[in-house]
């Protein structure tokens, strides 16, 4: 009797299991860092999944939709994005992502959906010290605090074109902006697409002249494990670059993000 109630136990755990795993196939995790407008950011004015907006959620939705899945939308920090795929606890992200060598080496990188990235490479300052901050030159000492958020490429530009600034990181890019407003750091490290919204929703802020040194492209992050998926989301990704579709949700996702104003983000 003992044997076969053990019997019974293990079947129906194989049972429930099977389930899950079958429910966990018809769904896909992706983290994002709804921080970054236009790219991720949330419409406080929704709730739930619906909160999340953005080019990239759009992109994340029709990924979905092709995949005959259901999105599940993982709110965490940048810098867990790349940790929650690498853990298996997400299947892919989705946030603004930049390829870069260090990156490809850990991961598995999907096509890029964006030429060009997020347009050039730029420092976002206070139009009060325009006159100050006219070159990478003039930022790159000691005494010159720039901002960056964690994992970012932005941050490994600083590390690179302006080794002797003092970089500040930050795990949230509000806070980042809030930062500099607030005299906390002297610059910001952005992508010209988002310093644009940035500019847009506050008349104290500019961009410094020169920008860094950068050519790259937007891609989905997996697991390296994940060959099949990736192999499925980069023909997803060529139909979405053919139907000039991502450029279609980045317009509108600029638009609400200015429509929306500074607070675009919890």
């Amino acid at each position: 009797m003992k044997k076969f109630t053990t019997l019974l136990l293990l079947l129906l755990t194989i049972i429930i299991m099977s389930g899950c795993q079958n429910q966990s196939d018809d769904i896909l995790k992706v983290a994002v860092s709804p921080d970054y407008a236009p790219y991720e950011f949330i419409d406080l004015s929704k709730t739930g999944q619906d909160k999340f907006v953005g080019a990239d959620i759009e992109l994340a939705k029709y990924i979905v939709s092709q995949l005959n899945k259901t999105l599940v939308i993982e709110e965490m920090s940048f810098d867990a994005c790349l940790m929650a795929v690498q853990t298996g606890t997400v299947d892919i992200s989705i946030s603004g992502f930049s390829w870069t060598p260090s990156r490809a080496e850990n991961y598995l990188l999907s096509e890029s959906y964006l030429d060009g990235g997020e347009g050039a490479q730029q420092i976002l300052i206070l139009k009060e010290n325009a006159a100050t901050y006219l070159t990478l030159s003039d930022l790159n000492k000691s005494s010159v605090k720039v901002g960056a958020q964690s994992a970012t490429i932005q941050s490994e530009l600083v590390d690179t074109q302006l080794p002797n600034a003092t970089k500040e990181l930050f795990t949230d890019f509000e806070l980042a902006v809030n930062a500099l407003m607030n005299g906390n750091i002297d610059a910001l490290a952005l992508a010209e697409t988002v310093a644009a919204i940035r500019i847009a929703n506050n008349e104290n802020f500019m961009v410094v002249p020169e920008n860094f040194i950068f050519q790259g492209g937007n891609v989905v992050v997996a697991k390296k494990e994940n060959t099949v998926l990736m192999e499925q989301i980069n023909v997803i990704i060529a139909d979405v670059v053919e139907q000039g579709l991502y450029s279609e949700w980045l317009t509108a996702a600029q638009a609400l993000a200015i429509e929306l104003g500074a607070e675009i983000s919890e």
